[in-house]
């Protein structure tokens, strides 16, 4: 972000929100700025689909998830990452990957529409190779609806990425992949106040909400489990 459009941003939060919420946004951002520069990446932005060249209303815009929330994220799975192979749907310029595979996962992979994110991402992800834990990292160019999951113990993090005929696609793949395999899932979901994305995965039938709380910026994070398709489905969990 440049330095105009960020003292645009500081000065709407002090219009809007008052001086404490302006300094906490600007502390975020300087620790956003530290982070890329330790990592040596570039991942900031907000990137609408048409501006790449797709044509698609059922996909989402481009806006990297907060370290801070993936850090609170991973936090609140309790998960081994040794035990596990991360996915990142609509991986974007990479950031999760990269803060995933800082973690010991078996393998960090990513699936992105875009090949203009893709190779961004690519870029990021050999940047920041040395300090990363998890050096088996691979990202894809392609639709996400037509990705093949490994057949190993799955974290699945989406974005809010896409939607309706596109995520009923992936879902499939996903309740296959659990079935087959006889092994739960998770499915990691960063989500803004309401989305179509959210409302197709409650009523996913085989998929529990394990867990939900508070992100940055009006955002939640959403857990969900598969489970047996012959398991009695749980009651709903208000939002």
């Amino acid at each position: 972000m440049d330095i105009s459009l960020a003292l645009r941003h500081a000065a709407a939060r002090l219009t809007t929100e008052g001086p404490g919420a302006m300094l906490h946004w600007i502390v975020r951002r300087l620790q956003w700025r530290w982070l890329e520069r330790h990592y040596g990446i570039r991942t900031e932005g907000i990137v609408p689909m048409s501006e790449l060249g797709i044509d698609n209303p059922d996909s989402g815009e481009y806006m990297p998830t907060d370290y801070a929330d993936f850090g609170r994220i991973m936090r609140a799975l309790k998960l081994e990452p040794s035990d596990h192979v991360f996915v990142d749907f609509g991986a974007g310029m990479g950031r999760v990957m990269i803060l995933a595979a800082t973690l010991p996962f078996r393998r960090v992979l990513g699936v992105e529409h875009s090949p203009a994110l893709a190779e961004i991402a690519a870029r990021n992800i050999e940047r920041s190779r040395p300090r990363l834990k998890c050096q088996a990292l691979k990202i894809t160019t392609g639709d996400a609806a037509r990705y093949e999951l490994p057949c190993e113990s799955l974290v699945l993090f989406f974005n809010n990425p896409f939607h309706g005929g596109a995520l009923k696609a992936v879902l499939g793949n996903i309740r296959g992949v659990s079935e087959t395999a006889s092994r739960a899932i998770w499915l990691v979901c960063n989500v803004p106040a309401t989305s179509p994305f959210e409302n197709q995965l409650r009523d996913q039938a085989w998929l529990d909400l394990k867990d939900e709380f508070p992100l940055a910026e009006l955002r939640r994070c959403l857990i969900f489990q598969t489970r047996p398709a012959s398991a009695p489905r749980p009651p709903r969990l208000e939002s």
